[in-house]
């Protein structure tokens, strides 16, 4: 594996966007972190598939969705028969390790959280190369992106085919200036289902889709929800859901939320049968 790519994953828990140096924050001291996106390319719109751990980082370590991974809620092991992308590199020959706790199996919660300042400051002892063909000129992208896209550009980056099962794109067209650099999703789609532990019944289960513009949080079950248009409002503070010249946003945003549901629904088992 001497030609191929070293990778450092780095994954911070319950960390804001908004809380690093290079997202304009004057207040937080992260240095290094800011260097490190000077010097590569920054997702202004990079969205997780679950607001809570376990669930989220199943589905950027598969490349799948949580209702697909079956690992909705914290306290959940990720299924055996899951494929991390770990798994993949360590069969193509990689040497993985883990440092810290992930947080993808029925652990302790309180004791898988990491501290952002501990994080920044690890970065100053690494060597850092950069991948070759790869932009790493502190271009900012606008584009949407999912989590679940960041195993199958891994997978191309080190020349592996993405597993089947995976549902994420690849985002090597952007890298590589082959595409846009905002353009790659027309939407975000995010799941909610009975995440944390809690008697409520129906258990809270709830679903987002989000344009370029608009944003959209379904409360199944309930009839209600939110709805912000991030053009007027983009802190997200004036609730649209029942307000009338709206109406057709909120068709249009449901209609996309029904249309991801049904496009996540698990590739797996494969077709072995022309009929």
């Amino acid at each position: 594996m001497s030609d191929t790519p070293n990778i450092l994953w780095i994954c911070t828990d319950q960390q804001r966007f908004d809380t690093l140096g290079c997202y304009g924050n004057p207040y937080v001291h992260t240095p290094n972190l800011d260097r490190l996106a000077e010097q590569s390319t920054l997702f202004e719109y990079a969205f997780s598939q679950s607001p809570v751990c376990t669930p989220s980082r199943s589905s950027f370590l598969t490349g799948r969705y949580p209702r697909t991974t079956r690992c909705r809620q914290n306290g959940q092991s990720i299924p055996s028969d899951e494929i991390p992308v770990t798994k993949m590199l360590h069969d193509a020959g990689y040497v993985c390790g883990l440092s810290g706790k992930l947080h993808i199996s029925a652990c302790n919660p309180s004791a898988c959280h990491g501290t952002e300042r501990r994080i920044d400051d690890g970065y100053d002892q690494f060597f850092w190369s950069h991948a070759p063909g790869l932009r790493n000129d502190g271009s900012r992208s606008s584009a949407l992106v999912e989590l679940v896209d960041l195993a199958p550009t891994i997978l191309e980056w080190v020349g592996l085919d993405s597993h089947p099962a995976m549902q994420g794109h690849t985002l090597h067209p952007l890298l590589k200036g082959d595409a846009p650099l905002n353009q790659h999703r027309d939407d975000i789609y995010c799941e909610y289902y009975n995440a944390m532990p809690g008697h409520k019944n129906p258990p809270a289960h709830a679903t987002m889709v989000r344009t370029d513009r608009h944003k959209l949080v379904a409360a199944h079950g309930t009839g209600g929800g939110e709805l912000y248009d991030l053009e007027t409002d983009p802190t997200e503070t004036h609730n649209q859901w029942n307000n009338p010249n709206y109406t057709t946003v909120r068709l249009d945003l449901m209609t996309r939320l029904a249309d991801r549901m049904a496009w996540t629904v698990d590739p797996l088992p494969p077709r072995e049968a022309g009929f």
